[in-house]
């Protein structure tokens, strides 16, 4: 249990964290599109909104990368 709690207070895991969240977000505004047979101007909406924020996090973690590689230069 105690390297679980390490594993979850890495802040490498936090990234990972992140974007399964993002997985299940997606699967979530996938399964309510499917529901509303894709007519749903809102959903579609959403769904935008959510590729605008998952694009945002993964430029965030490249970002993160990058300034990770300068100090560890």
């Amino acid at each position: 249990m105690n390297k679980f709690k390490e594993l979850i207070k890495n802040p490498h895991f936090k990234w990972f964290n992140i974007f399964l969240r993002d997985i299940f977000l997606i699967l979530v505004i996938g399964y309510i599109n499917y529901s509303t047979n894709f007519r749903s101007w809102w959903v579609a909406f959403t769904t935008g909104m959510l590729v605008v924020w998952i694009s945002w996090q993964f430029t965030d973690y490249l970002n993160y990368k990058k300034s990770l590689s300068w100090t560890l230069q």
